[in-house]
C-alpha cells in the first residue's frame, strides 16, 4: 500500500520525471496545444521551488522502498464573496500524477485522501481541480472519487 507524505527536496527529481511522463501523454493527445516533451518542461529545481511557496503543498506517494511513484501539487485559494458567489476557500490541485508503472494500484486514491486531509487541516471548504476534456480516464477517476463538474472552459481554435 502506498504511503503519502510531504515532499522533501530529495524527491523533486522523481516528481519532475513523473510530471514529464504525464506531459508526454498530453503532448501525444494534443500536439497542437502542448510543447514536445523535454527536460525543460519539469525540472527538479522547478519542483523544489514549490516547496518554499506560501500556501502550496507538494505531496508524494512512495512505495515500500520509499521510491516516489506519484505526486500531487496543490495550493490554498481563497475567493472573497461577490454579489454573485459566496466566499470560498479551496485547496486547488494544480497537478496530480502517478507513474505509468504504478497506475491502478490505489496511489491516486491515496494522494487524494491526503489532499482532502490537508484541505480540512487548512480550514478549506473543499478541493478543486481541473482535468483536460480529452483525458477520459482521469475524468472518470475523479468522478469515482466524488468530484463533480461545476463549469467547463471551452475554446474555439480556427
Amino acid at each position: 500500500m502506498p504511503h503519502v507524505r510531504p515532499a522533501a527536496p530529495a524527491d523533486c527529481a522523481a516528481v519532475a520525471a513523473i510530471a514529464l511522463e504525464v506531459h508526454a501523454l498530453h503532448h501525444a493527445a494534443h500536439p497542437d496545444l502542448f510543447q514536445p516533451p523535454s527536460p525543460a518542461v519539469a525540472t527538479a529545481e522547478s519542483m523544489a521551488h514549490l516547496l518554499a511557496q506560501p500556501g502550496h503543498l507538494l505531496l508524494v506517494a512512495v512505495d515500500d522502498a520509499d521510491a516516489v511513484v506519484g505526486y500531487a501539487h496543490a495550493e490554498t485559494q481563497v475567493t472573497p464573496a461577490s454579489p454573485y458567489k459566496r466566499a470560498a476557500a479551496l485547496l486547488h490541485v494544480h497537478a496530480m500524477a502517478v507513474a505509468g508503472s504504478h497506475r491502478g494500484r490505489g496511489i491516486g486514491h491515496a494522494l487524494l485522501a491526503a489532499v482532502r486531509e490537508a484541505a480540512t487541516a487548512r480550514g478549506c471548504d473543499g478541493v478543486s481541480l481541473e482535468v483536460y476534456a480529452f483525458n477520459a480516464a482521469a475524468r472518470a477517476f475523479y468522478e469515482r472519487e466524488g468530484f463533480l463538474g461545476l463549469r467547463e472552459r471551452m475554446e474555439l481554435r480556427p
